[in-house]
């Protein structure tokens, strides 16, 4: 049985639709924990009459704690043999379970890909491709797998359990990716497909368009995320997740002329030095971007990035 934990926070606009893409599954034999993370608005109504339509609904609720939280007290309370994450935005496709089903079975994990178009469900290439976790690990470095999230991934429940994985609560950015590079390091294969199973909807409201002092944490993740891998023997080098992640925040202070942010991150990192460091990342984005920084300083990069704010949706869509 597969476990689909989805964590739920005001969200009544898009929640049924959700649901809906859930209740009609290809593949049947799953549970569906909804955890209302204290919602004000009328998604808890709406949890109930599908738990009344559905037998295999379930609703657990909790004080409002955070998505981390939330998840975390899915995968407690969860009985399946595999874990699914669903955002309680999204949609996914009909044959979304049964694909990663069928892929998972000689394998630790499964995946396919997301897109931001709903007409684009269902369609894609369901040929299966194996990864090691190095080459995930590598991928994830040169940013060529855009979809290594929680979502689009189906899990075992062992492993997660074997090695006491959960999701960092107080953390409010990157957690997911986090969670997603522990469990692949613990992996001896995992199975990839290009099949869009999952629609990703781009809400303005969302943690990944704004940026605060939570945003940060991000940074803390990467460095969670670097000694675990360090210490598996998967990365070749120190720093290479945090310096990435702090010039990725420096270029979007300057972009959303956030003077604290930027100021804060140049009172607690060397930016000129981590820029430099950063001058044979894979990616041709983050290389430029730190290289900009480095000629040009920090007074004349936060000018130029001021006047940049024209290239920040393709920043949002790549950058990240």
């Amino acid at each position: 049985m597969i476990s689909i934990i989805i964590p739920i926070y005001n969200t009544q606009q898009y929640l049924s639709e959700c649901l809906e893409s859930i209740i009609h599954q290809t593949y049947l034999d799953f549970e569906v924990i909804l955890v209302n993370d204290g919602s004000k608005d009328n998604s808890k109504e709406i949890c109930l009459d599908f738990c009344k339509k559905d037998s295999r609904f379930r609703l657990i609720e909790q004080t409002n704690s955070g998505v981390s939280a939330a998840r975390n007290n899915g995968i407690k309370n969860s009985h399946g043999k595999y874990i699914a994450f669903v955002d309680s935005d999204d949609v996914i496709a009909s044959d979304y379970l049964k694909v990663l089903y069928n892929a998972i079975k000689d394998c630790d994990m499964s995946n396919c890909d997301l897109s931001f178009n709903k007409m684009k469900l269902n369609t894609g290439d369901i040929c299966i491709r194996k990864y090691s976790p190095q080459e995930v690990v590598n991928a994830y470095q040169s940013l060529s797998m855009r979809n290594l999230g929680i979502t689009c991934s189906l899990f075992k429940k062992d492993i997660i359990d074997r090695i006491g994985l959960q999701f960092v609560v107080g953390c409010y950015v990157n957690e997911d990716t986090e969670f997603v590079l522990k469990y692949v390091a613990n992996c001896e294969t995992i199975a990839v497909s290009s099949y869009i199973g999952y629609f990703y909807r781009e809400v303005g409201t969302s943690a990944m368009h704004k940026l605060t002092k939570k945003s940060l944490t991000s940074i803390d993740a990467s460095r969670r995320i670097e000694e675990y891998l360090w210490n598996k023997s998967l990365i070749k080098r120190p720093n290479c997740f945090i310096e990435a992640g702090i010039m990725n925040y420096i270029f979007k202070s300057a972009i959303l002329s956030d003077r604290e942010i930027y100021e804060y991150l140049h009172s607690e990192y060397n930016i000129k030095q981590i820029s430099k460091t950063m001058f044979k990342h894979p990616k041709f984005r983050r290389r430029a971007v730190s290289k900009c920084y480095y000629y040009l300083g920090k007074r004349l990069f936060w000018l130029f990035g001021g006047a940049g704010k024209v290239f920040y949706s393709i920043y949002l869509n790549k950058y990240q």
